[in-house]
């Protein structure tokens, strides 16, 4: 606490985009995964110094490696919906054999994120796809009991309660889109009415409803401020 006390600026927006993007430039992580893609291999079960990559080490590879989903998380925090999509072009994020599956919290924030980004760029498919991997997931995980003992698992409930109403603005917004029975059952268990309402009426009559789900589900944005402070000269 007395060292966040003596250091308030240490979680500034520019100081902590400056640090990911520093780690995902010393890592080479873009270039190495893509040289690992083309040889068949999967970052879970890389080795850097084994196999000669081009990378410092293998914690400073994946120092960079998370630093992308971070990176993607603050971007769309921000606002930059496109930057955010943009970030995580060198992982494949519909691969099971990614680094990301290895840490619970990584995986779901990963896809809310993501799941997000999509919806408020319009690429709705891509959304429902994403809020639906994760809520399938994550229900797999109650059912069998490993939910409670998994780190985070309580921190990946919020996400996945958050995932099921955006999901219901999905479903209500394009009808004609197939969703997963079970994950359509999982929805409508806790966003049937609403999802009937929404469907009942023209968008200015649910207006209201569409914003209350909304601002229920959304991220905590952050407002990009800059502080006169930290520049050199102030006009």
């Amino acid at each position: 606490v007395e060292m966040l006390q003596a250091n308030q600026g240490a979680w500034a927006t520019n100081k902590v985009a400056y640090y990911l993007t520093q780690l995902i430039r010393v890592s080479n992580v873009g270039p190495v995964v893509e040289q690992m893609k083309a040889n068949g291999i999967s970052t879970q079960r890389m080795n850097a110094s084994e196999m000669g990559l081009d990378t410092p080490s293998q914690t400073t590879f994946d120092l960079g490696y998370f630093a992308l989903f971070g990176m993607a998380r603050l971007e769309c925090l921000l606002g930059d919906y496109q930057a955010s999509l943009a970030v995580l072009a060198p992982i494949d994020v519909t691969s099971e054999h990614e680094r990301y599956h290895k840490v619970f919290s990584c995986h779901t924030n990963l896809y809310y994120h993501m799941g997000f980004a999509y919806l408020m760029v319009r690429r709705y498919k891509d959304a429902i796809r994403s809020f639906s991997n994760v809520i399938a997931f994550i229900y797999r995980m109650q059912k069998s009991g490993a939910l409670q003992h998994v780190p985070g698992g309580d921190q990946g409930q919020k996400s996945n309660d958050r995932m099921c109403a955006l999901m219901a603005i999905l479903i209500a917004m394009t009808p004609g889109v197939k969703v997963d029975d079970m994950v359509l059952n999982i929805v409508k268990e806790k966003y049937g009415e609403r999802i009937s309402q929404l469907e009942s009426g023209n968008f200015n009559s649910t207006r209201e409803l569409y914003e209350n789900l909304f601002q229920k589900a959304c991220p905590k944005f952050i407002v990009r401020v800059v502080d006169l402070r930290d520049r050199k000269s102030v006009v």
